[in-house]
């Protein structure tokens, strides 16, 4: 048995020098970025777009930190995270549906803590600073500080202690990307969307239409730029 294949649902031939990674993959994001099925593994669902693959990883840091670290080994090169982050305050002109890109990220979920020593399990992990460039000049996008979490709900309990901490979004992957990225040697950068701000819209919260529309208009936007940059400058 191949390990790879069954995992990812197709053979590491199929994978490309970079990869898209989303945590949870909603058919319109997959249309927007000209992915039209996902191939089904034991754990993974893999795509192969116009000159990148697209992985949905299943939502949490041991998943996409365990993909990270099989999509190296099979070649790949260059991983984007693309999903949702919760905003820890509306400020700096950010609120819900706001463009953002890590510069840090503190893990506070445990696959960081795992794969590095205890000396470097809770300092802060970087993207690659080309990738976070690149992401960066994404129309509308703004650089913050992130934290990974491994509750949502303690987070919407006690936002302070990490606004106290200078934690301006939060997710559930973002460290563990930037982790297994550094331990495997390659580059990793975060393009993530705004989809809640905790203790104000919580991430439970129905979206209005209007809400909704608004949302889904600037992630095809982001979407179809992430297909171009890729085209242009990272496709092999």
């Amino acid at each position: 048995m191949d390990v790879f294949s069954s995992l990812f649902g197709v053979d590491r031939s199929e994978i490309a020098p970079t990869c898209i990674l989303l945590p949870f993959a909603r058919k319109n994001i997959l249309g927007w970025l000209g992915v039209s099925a996902l191939a089904r593994g034991k754990l993974y669902r893999t795509a192969r777009g116009k000159g990148f693959t697209v992985v949905q990883t299943g939502t949490g840091a041991p998943f996409l930190g365990d993909a990270v670290l099989y999509l190296a080994e099979a070649g790949a090169i260059n991983f984007i995270l693309f999903s949702a982050c919760g905003l820890m305050e509306t400020a700096r002109g950010l609120s819900l549906g706001s463009l953002v890109c890590p510069r840090l990220c503190y893990p506070r979920e445990s696959f960081s803590r795992m794969i590095g020593d205890d000396a470097e399990g809770w300092a802060a992990v970087s993207p690659d600073p080309e990738l976070f460039r690149l992401l960066l000049s994404s129309p509308g996008a703004r650089q913050v500080t992130a934290a990974s979490v491994g509750s949502l709900k303690i987070v919407e309990e006690k936002p302070e202690t990490l606004r106290g901490q200078g934690i301006e979004v939060v997710d559930l992957e973002c460290a563990a990307l930037f982790s297994a990225a550094r331990k495997t040697r390659n580059r990793a950068g975060a393009l993530l969307y705004v989809t809640d701000i905790p203790g104000v819209h919580p991430h439970y919260r129905f979206w209005s239409t209007a809400e909704r529309d608004a949302l889904f208009h600037r992630i095809r936007i982001a979407a179809e730029w992430l297909k171009t940059l890729i085209a242009e400058k990272l496709s092999a």
